[in-house]
């Protein structure tokens, strides 16, 4: 109305209604206006708002990761975490997406520790691609340093606010480790060397770093300088201790893994979702957990011999045949260097200087030398007494020593009965529990001849009983399972046609055997030996009476003892083959003092003989007479297993083992390839021989 004041005409009052509206739930929602005149029942004015309504999103978690210690504080290039949250006012979407920065969204934190920037487009898969979704903002996150704290978005003219927590934890680390050399190092380059891991062996290394829970996976990076893998076997456990009351800890993992192959690896650990935390390379380096001289027996037998050989530290203890992969990968790349000093000489392979001196000669004590790198020598002993045998181990960059202490004892004779003192030839020596024939061609002037227990003698000549469980029947021998000496006799009646020439027993000697563990399995290459006659028995081991009853024993002992391989070549540290052909190898068992077993003693099947790696050599088992079954077999190898590896490495090698003995009598072989010429002739000619 008007009136009053002079008002003009045509001017009107306002009046001014205040609505409040209260969102009771999320969404879209239209307010309808109408206003009228007290005058008039018609409305003179209509209008349509639209309206959003919006929940704040719950308060978010978010883990990342402060950056290494090597990264740039604040570096933008830095991988971020993202965060999307959606059903926001579309005002505070806009204005966070816009240039003008005074009307963005205010962001409330500690800057100085933590980064926050709104991004546009969309989380996708963990990634932010292009197409901003309607009512949902992206948020990216840098941490500077460990820390926790909440973060605050407000927009003001929508009076809307958002907020989540924020845990930057410590990247992971391994923990620090020592280091060859940190003496010299330096404090800043304390412990950061490879982490060391023994070939063949589980090993394990600590990480630190990130929460406890996390994810964390590994994965061995390919190789840069091995031409293989050189891990296997490689895991993570979470081992994090418990949390402190205000709940800031960090994580701490185990990490197992088996060195396979020498040389250098890396493993790459990284947490999957989590691109803040940046991956770990750990630096890796397979090595030779060292290498031990292993010798059957810590005595030897004045001119016995026995074989040793350099065995890797990881399989020193259980034997080379306990795993012969395991032992055939650890030797590759290692040379080796021996030593002897007092009464031990190197005699195979040959010593060093030993083209320019003469050989040496029993009860002289000297040292030698055997440089080739050669992973086992045979020893024998020259001069009683104390000895010892000395191994260097090189596997670059790395060096290892060890030594072995060696007795070598006076020659073991048995005593004899007084009428058999004039032939003193050596025993023979039977595994326990073995069988053995005394007689296998019955004398024509003896055909009744029976074999009896007897008493043996000590070092006095005193008789001892000490044959245990041995029995005789006919003409076999059994003896039990305790070591020491066991005594039969013969005793026959001389017969002339069908009668007696002699009613009494005629005792025709004694017979002593000696019962040993067998201690160490040894590789020969067979030879046909000649005849063993009298006067060739009498050259090996010494003038024999001429009393006829002391000959028959002597010339049964031959017979017991003579097999067509005891002429046999030792193997050695290398078996030579030609490609193709076979080559004929059999086992020979020996005592603890080197005193090689009776071989027709040894029971069926007591030699174990495999070709490592499978596939590149062929074992095939032959009979040899006089030999137990199992003894000896034909080995063929291709190219490919008689080939040096990459670094001129044996790549094949033979195991020899025996079920009769402990892991660490075991042997072994690499396979060589045979020089052209004679020694292939020889190859090829033992293709053909039984």
């Amino acid at each position: 109305g008007g009136g009053g004041g002079g008002a003009r005409e045509g001017e009107g009052h306002h009046s001014c209604a205040v609505v409040r509206v209260r969102a009771v739930a999320a969404g879209a929602a239209s307010l309808r206006l109408r206003a009228g005149t007290l005058c008039s029942q018609q409305d003179v004015l209509q209008r349509s708002v639209a309206l959003s309504s919006h929940v704040p999103p719950p308060e978010a978690a978010v883990r990342l990761c402060a950056p290494a210690e090597t990264a740039r504080k604040g570096d933008p290039s830095l991988p971020a975490e993202h965060l999307e949250f959606s059903n926001l006012p579309s005002a505070l979407v806009r204005a966070a997406a816009g240039d003008d920065s005074s009307l963005r969204p205010r962001i409330d934190a500690t800057t100085r520790l933590l980064a926050v920037e709104f991004v546009g487009g969309r989380l996708e898969g963990g990634r932010v691609v292009p197409g901003a979704r309607p009512h949902s903002l992206v948020v990216a996150l840098r941490c500077h340093a460990p820390h926790e704290q909440r973060v605050r978005v407000h927009h003001a003219p929508s009076n809307f606010s958002l907020s989540f927590s924020v845990v930057c934890s410590p990247p992971l680390r391994p923990v620090q480790h020592a280091c060859e050399h940190d003496a010299v190092r330096g404090a800043e380059q304390r412990g950061r060397c490879p982490v060391p891991l023994s070939l063949g062996s589980n090993g394990s290394f600590r990480l630190r770093g990130l929460w406890p829970g996390a994810g964390v996976a590994a994965e061995e990076l390919p190789p840069e300088e091995a031409p293989a893998a050189a891990l296997a076997d490689l895991s993570t456990a979470d081992v994090s201790p418990p949390c402190g009351g205000d709940g800031a800890c960090e994580g701490e993992w185990e990490v197992a893994v088996r060195g396979s192959k020498l040389g250098p690896a890396r493993v790459a650990f990284s947490v999957a979702g989590h691109p803040s935390c940046a991956s770990l390379p750990v630096a890796v380096r397979v090595r030779h957990a060292g290498f031990v001289a292993a010798c059957p027996s810590s005595q030897l037998a004045l001119g016995a011999s026995m074989r040793c050989h350099a065995l890797p530290a990881a399989v020193a203890e259980s034997g080379a045949a306990t795993d012969p992969a395991a032992t055939a990968r650890m030797l590759d790349g290692a040379t080796f260097e021996w030593r002897t000093e007092g009464g031990l000489a190197v005699v195979e392979p040959p010593a060093a200087a030993s083209a320019s001196r003469e050989a040496p000669r029993l009860g002289e004590a000297q040292g030698t030398a055997a440089r080739e790198s050669a992973a086992s020598v045979v020893v024998t002993g020259i001069a009683t007494g104390r000895a010892s045998l000395r191994l260097r181990a090189s596997s670059a960059p790395d060096e290892y020593t060890d030594s072995l202490a060696v007795l070598v004892r006076p020659r073991l004779r048995l005593a004899t009965p007084p009428e058999l003192q004039a032939a003193h030839a050596d025993p023979p020596v039977v595994p326990p529990n073995a069988t053995v024939q005394l007689e296998v061609e019955p004398s024509a002037d003896a055909e009744a001849r029976r074999w009896l227990l007897c008493d043996s003698y000590d070092a006095a000549g005193e008789p001892v009983v000490a044959h245990g469980a041995a029995s005789v029947g006919g003409s076999v021998l059994r003896v039990g399972e305790a070591a020491g000496s066991v005594c039969v006799r013969a005793a026959s009646d001389a017969t002339s046609g069908d009668r007696a020439v002699d009613a009494g027993p005629t005792l025709e000697g004694r017979l002593l055997v000696e019962v040993a563990p067998i201690a160490q399995v040894r590789l020969l290459a067979p030879t046909a030996p000649p005849p063993l006659t009298k006067e060739a028995y009498a050259a090996l081991h010494g003038d024999v009476t001429t009393d006829t009853g002391a000959t028959a024993i002597a010339a049964a002992a031959a017979r017991a003892t003579r097999a067509p391989a005891t002429g046999g070549q030792e193997v050695g540290g290398a078996l030579q083959l030609v490609a193709g052909a076979e080559t004929l190898v059999c086992g020979a068992a020996f005592d603890a003092v080197g005193r090689r077993m009776l071989p027709s003693s040894l029971p069926e099947g007591w030699l174990s003989l495999s070709a490592w790696p499978p596939g590149g050599a062929s074992v095939r088992r032959v009979h040899q007479p006089g030999l137990a079954d199992g003894s000896c077999a034909m080995v063929r190898a291709d190219e490919r297993a008689l080939a040096l590896s990459e670094d001129g490495t044996p790549s094949s090698y033979l195991f020899a083992s025996s079920r009769l003995a402990r892991p660490a009598a075991a042997t072994f072989s690499h396979l060589a390839r045979a020089p052209a010429g004679p020694a292939a002739a020889r190859g090829q000619s033992q293709r053909h021989d039984p």
